[in-house]
């Protein structure tokens, strides 16, 4: 997984630490994962490539060592990342 096209299709690193705060971003074998601000409902996402080109989204909430999976979508195209990642957390990632 190219994780520098990923963050892209977010709309670039800069805006996702302007308008999510994002950090610590890590980058296990099968995808892209980091944290954020400002959603009740999660603060941790996992972007996975899967085998027939399309993305799964995994959000959740980190706290205290602890994770809580809150929801999670499969066959998502490039160019529906960031709109996807919206709906889903409640968070803009554009002005």
């Amino acid at each position: 997984m190219d994780t520098e096209t990923t963050i892209k299709h977010l709309g670039g690193l800069g805006s996702l630490k302007a308008m999510i705060n994002a950090r610590e971003f890590s980058t296990p074998s099968d995808g892209l994962r980091f944290r954020y601000s400002g959603s009740r409902k999660a603060n941790v996402v996992f972007i996975a490539l899967e085998d027939d080109d399309t993305y799964c989204i995994t959000i959740g909430r980190a706290d205290s060592g602890w994770w809580t999976l809150k929801e999670r979508r499969d066959g998502i195209y490039a160019e529906q990342l960031r709109e996807t990642f919206e709906d889903m957390t409640g968070l803009a990632l554009t002005i």
